[in-house]
């Protein structure tokens, strides 16, 4: 079900919504700025009315764009098809499609949650749209025509706290 703490985009912006979601509560933290700058990623939950989120909390291009310009995550391959990349992907992977091969022609987002290393088209995709999850096989027959494009999300959880410069005396 959605979660309810944030705003129901509906239609074509609520996968987007639901991969943004999935990375804030993964330890990105938002982005504060304008709301039409794709340099910003922002959404505050309890607002409901227009421009309480930015477009690439929203929209999927305007998250690939988002995805560059950050450097919060890169761009692993574009490929009309899944299988014959589908051995590169982990689970916290993006993948995106749209009708060229442009990483900013995108029209979806979902998010790669299991993977099968015998069989990479075993491997599974969760989503806000039609179908929870689905089979990274099973998207390769139904958008055949499509160019994948796979982004590798960064962990930006803070590492261990910096080891102090030993004394010199200490050291001697």
């Amino acid at each position: 079900r959605r979660n309810p703490a944030y705003p129901d985009m509906g239609g074509s912006e609520d996968c987007t919504n639901f991969i943004s979601q999935c990375l804030a509560a993964g330890g990105w933290p938002m982005v504060p700025g304008y709301f039409y700058f794709d340099d910003y990623w922002w959404c505050d939950p309890g607002g409901a009315e227009k421009h309480k989120w930015t477009h690439s909390w929203v929209r999927a291009d305007d998250l690939a764009k988002f995805f560059d310009l950050s450097r919060r995550a890169s761009l692993l391959w574009s490929a009309q098809g899944i299988i014959s990349n589908a051995h590169l992907l982990q689970p916290g992977d993006v993948l995106q499609y749209g009708k060229t091969e442009s990483w900013t022609d995108v029209d979806h987002s979902c998010m790669v949650t299991s993977m099968d290393p015998a069989n990479p088209g075993n491997g599974e995709i969760h989503q806000h749209g039609h179908c929870a999850f689905r089979n990274i096989g099973l998207l390769n027959k139904l958008y055949p025509e499509n160019w994948w494009k796979a982004w590798r999300i960064k962990k930006l959880f803070p590492g261990p706290p910096a080891s102090p410069v030993p004394d010199r005396k200490s050291v001697v």
